[in-house]
């Protein structure tokens, strides 16, 4: 008997010991998630907090804050279906019911936080809904056909439902069609307005690139910045990019400022966005507004080229090319050869057959290369040819 007393004693003790060990590293794992979240690291911030709710073995509120912060960052308010977005649709859920049945522990300002959220996923759930309308789905086909005349009546009907969607598409016939008829910014910007008033982000992030691209209307860098920043907030990842532009280059009456530059650049890089992978791979490798990292500068180059951009990928050849490591070279050579828009690629692949630069020298496999370069009206590949 003394024995099993012992023995329980033992494993309570024990029990409490582990308790208490994964506390601590409980806190660690959340002091970290701060951390990184303050450093725009989202992505690596919401793996923390998981591995602290792991820790403790419960839902927690400040946990749960933090995850909806991050998400917010890192979820597509376009896709109902993001894996990003479902997660923060559980999230908010399960805060809500907290805050609904301990309102007196509830911090305020958090929960205005997240009940502004909660209205943004509102919108995603409407969105789906608009995808799915039948007149939406006719206006689609007609758009694909070209039938503009068509695909606006169609549009209009949407429209007239209150489809978001159906909106930016009558701007964007407006704008990108190009038909005499029907080409008219005034009307683009007008549709454009109507999507946004009801929280669509991509017409945010048009109105916003219109007056920063300056081609049709008049350049505006103040009206562009402020439309950016509603995109942005809306978590339209090309408007982030282009918020990182404007504050790299200090446009729209803003400071110049790379820090803050790095933070939008970080942000839409996290929610996919090829080109603010690019450049903050490009801060890395500089030390531009943020520590010189080579290591991530690469890491965020393979990331955009994985995700087909083709400009991250003539950086990554360019680079293994100088470092003589050919077969890397090679490997991103070919497939932005494969996209088909840079010539240099093409001349590149040239020259290593050429030079027989980690491949068998091959005259004739250069010269097929630099003809393929030369279509594209590379002078270097013109030269080596004559």
């Amino acid at each position: 008997m003394k024995k099993i007393i012992l023995l329980t004693i033992l494993i309570i003790v024990s029990n409490q010991l582990l308790f208490a060990q994964n506390n601590l590293k409980a806190q660690i794992e959340f002091e970290e998630a701060e951390k990184v979240f303050s450093e725009n690291k989202f992505e690596e911030a919401y793996i923390r907090l998981n591995k602290t709710e792991e820790l403790i073995g419960k839902w927690a509120p400040n946990i749960s804050y933090l995850k909806i912060k991050s998400l917010d960052q890192l979820c597509d308010y376009s896709d109902i279906k993001n894996s990003y977005t479902q997660g923060l649709a559980k999230e908010v859920q399960l805060y809500m019911k907290f805050s609904n049945d301990h309102a007196n522990a509830v911090v305020m300002d958090k929960f205005k936080e997240v009940y502004a959220i909660e209205e943004k996923l509102s919108y995603v759930v409407s969105l789906e809904e608009n995808k799915n309308d039948q007149d939406f789905k006719a206006a689609e086909k007609a758009y694909e056909d070209k039938d503009f005349l068509l695909a606006i009546t169609l549009y209009k009907k949407g429209a007239d439902k209150g489809n978001t969607l159906a909106m930016q598409r009558i701007g964007d016939i407006h704008y990108y069609a190009k038909i005499e008829d029907l080409q008219s910014n005034t009307d683009a910007i007008t549709w454009y307005k109507k999507a946004a008033d009801k929280g669509n982000a991509d017409a945010m992030y048009r109105i916003g690139f219109m007056y920063f691209d300056g081609k049709d209307i008049p350049q505006n860098y103040q009206e562009a910045l402020t439309w950016f920043k509603k995109g942005a907030e809306h978590g339209n990842a090309d408007a982030m990019n282009l918020m990182g532009l404007m504050y790299s280059r200090g446009l729209g009456g803003i400071t110049k400022d790379q820090m803050e530059a790095v933070k939008w650049h970080r942000k839409g890089a996290d929610k996919g966005n090829v080109g603010a992978m690019f450049l903050l791979a490009t801060r890395y490798r500089l030390g531009l507004g943020i520590t010189k990292d080579i290591t991530e500068a690469m890491n965020w180059y393979i990331k955009a080229a994985e995700n087909g951009y083709e400009v991250a990928m003539d950086e990554l050849s360019t680079t293994y090319y100088n470092a003589q490591n050919y077969t890397e070279a090679m490997k991103w050579l070919k497939k932005s050869a494969a996209i088909g828009y840079n010539s240099r690629s093409k001349f590149l692949i040239g020259e290593m057959y050429y030079g027989g630069s980690g491949v068998t020298k091959d005259y004739t496999e250069a010269m097929n290369w630099y003809k393929k370069a030369a279509d594209k009206d590379n002078d270097e590949a013109m030269l080596k040819i004559g």
